[in-house]
């Protein structure tokens, strides 16, 4: 399970295999993200929406405890996003 921290700009991984007793497994300060407003996955890759200066962090997760930042873009017609939806144009 991944969690986006605001208030310090980092996400923390949780293993959830067993979903009564969640492990922390690692803090991630990715330098990329700046107050992570929302979370989305899919497939192998995380996306980060951070409010503070109005960008997405796209990371890999095909290692779950081991994110691997891709991209980090502004794509202009941002302001402070706080949340993500994925889709895919005309499917």
């Amino acid at each position: 399970m991944y969690v986006a921290n605001f208030n310090n700009s980092t996400m923390d991984i949780f293993d959830i295999s067993i979903p009564p007793n969640p492990v922390h497994v690692r803090n991630l300060d990715a330098g990329a993200l700046n107050g992570p407003e929302g979370l989305t996955i899919t497939d192998t890759t995380l996306y980060a929406a951070n409010f503070n200066n109005s960008t997405v962090t796209i990371f890999d997760i095909s290692i779950p405890p081991n994110p691997v930042r891709v991209a980090n873009f502004g794509a202009g017609a941002l302001n402070g996003p706080f949340g993500l939806a994925i889709f895919t144009v005309g499917g």
